[in-house]
């Protein structure tokens, strides 16, 4: 739809989360059985949640766990020699409290080269990512959430004679390798006496390590950033 690049926003549920050395690749890192929808803004967003949105804003919201189906599993294999593998669980422990585990699984492992140009036509790769989410909700108005995602990749393209050598100069190649943990918290108050009126705070830690390779150059990476965000809204 053309809300790419740099100057797009790419929040989870109102949380920047797809930002710096995560840019290229990360929407990749939300798996499609995980999603409940997704909000799209086209020109200059809202402020509210970080100053990212120039051109464009993309929030994903991830299914909830209080209203989710207790078990959800899918599976996905193609010719090409593609697997994938999907399982949601969700699990609702009382009236406050819910909770969510998300799992997802790739794997590609077989060398195409269907118009014979000599390079791979789908990188390898070996992709895990797991997420595991707890919420909280009281009859006074006040709400709470906070979960944890961890990634793990590593993808192989370029010439055939040298994609399982990734490290040997005989032929092009590119190898990324990347480990990324990630941990988030909201918190929220809604006023009963006043239901305009609400605070809320948002906390969230990343920890994104890339080791890469393409051809000769060496594109070694690690992120750390933390995100804070307190907001009140009122009339």
């Amino acid at each position: 739809m053309g809300v790419a690049g740099p100057y797009v926003q790419l929040m989870r549920e109102s949380i920047p989360s797809i930002r710096g050395l995560s840019s290229l690749y990360g929407l990749t890192y939300v798996p499609g059985t995980w999603i409940e929808g997704i909000q799209l803004n086209l020109g200059a967003g809202s402020v509210v949640n970080g100053f990212e949105s120039i051109t464009g804003q993309i929030n994903v919201e991830l299914r909830k766990p209080e209203n989710s189906d207790k078990m959800y599993l899918n599976f996905y294999a193609s010719e090409a020699g593609r697997l994938e593998a999907n399982a949601n669980f969700s699990r609702k422990i009382n009236e406050r409290w819910s909770t969510a585990l998300l799992l997802h699984g790739k794997y590609q492992q077989v060398d195409l080269d269907r118009n014979t140009d000599g390079f791979l036509d789908m990188p390898l790769m070996n992709q895990w990512i797991g997420l595991n989410r707890w919420k909280y909700k009281d009859k006074k108005g006040l709400e709470m959430q906070f979960g944890v995602q961890g990634v793990s990749v590593e993808q192989t393209s370029g010439q055939l004679n040298n994609a399982e050598n990734a490290n040997s100069q005989a032929a092009w190649s590119s190898l990324v390798k990347t480990n990324r943990i990630e941990g988030w918290m909201k918190i929220g108050k809604v006023f009963p006496a006043k239901p305009y009126s609400s605070v809320g705070f948002q906390l969230s830690g990343v920890h994104h390590q890339q080791e890469a390779n393409f051809g000769r150059r060496i594109y070694n990476a690690t992120q750390n950033s933390i995100y804070a965000n307190l907001i009140y809204q009122g009339i």
